[in-house]
């Protein structure tokens, strides 16, 4: 018979017959405090922001509006797109997707832009110092659970990866982060400091698109999960 090179696979994640096939042979998926890192570097992105709540709340002071306030919250919503080249890469994407159940399962996703610009760490501690002037991770995403965690990009193609359990302002524009397990190597092989943001597919269906050269593409919605 003939086969075709050409093809695609379809996810639908609340069926259990997406669970059903597995990635056998893959290699670990990474996790963070409990979380699968979906690790692997995309080869396009885009990103979005929508509201995806809005109201009005009233404060009753005895028959009477006494304040009311308008509020809206934030959706970050980001599109990638991988590669799949290989068995490997096959295996991995099919046990990851297995995973998320659609929707239901929340990740961790690596933002793959330099949020944090690094001042210095010592090695062997669980404290990093960064530049305030560049992101104000105090004041700004310090409040949102979704960005309490960090990857480090060293350059020997490694990570670390930490979640950060609290945050200080030392003065003269550092903040100081401490993190869940002590750092190692230097700050000065740390080619990008980006968030882990806490994340879930806005999808319940994924297509893996294969060429005639047997590559797949795979396209990812991907919201930011805020609390």
């Amino acid at each position: 018979g003939t086969r075709s090179r050409g093809g695609r696979w379809a996810f639908a994640g609340r069926q259990a017959t997406a669970r059903a096939i597995g990635g056998t042979g893959a290699a670990a998926i990474a996790t963070l405090a409990g979380l699968d890192v979906l690790d692997r570097r995309p080869v396009v992105e885009g990103l979005a922001a929508e509201a995806i709540g809005a109201g009005v709340l009233f404060q009753d002071a005895g028959g009477a509006v006494a304040s009311s306030a308008a509020f809206a919250y934030a959706k970050p919503r980001r599109t990638f797109s991988w590669l799949l080249r290989g068995s490997a890469e096959r295996q991995w994407w099919k046990a990851w997707l297995a995973n998320r159940e659609g929707r239901r399962s929340t990740f961790r996703a690596p933002t793959w832009r330099p949020d944090l610009k690094l001042t210095t760490y010592t090695a062997g501690t669980d404290k990093l110092r960064i530049d305030a002037t560049h992101a104000d991770y105090l004041g700004r995403w310090w409040p949102s659970t979704a960005h309490r965690a960090i990857q480090l990009e060293m350059a020997d193609g490694t990570y670390q990866r930490r979640t950060v359990s609290g945050v200080t302002d030392v003065g003269g524009d550092v903040q100081e982060l401490t993190v869940n397990a002590v750092l190692t190597g230097s700050p000065a092989d740390v080619v990008q400091a980006c968030f882990l943001e806490l994340a879930r597919l806005d999808t319940d269906d994924v297509v893996v698109t294969w060429g005639a050269n047997m590559v797949g593409r795979v396209t990812l919605p991907i919201v930011v999960v805020q609390a």
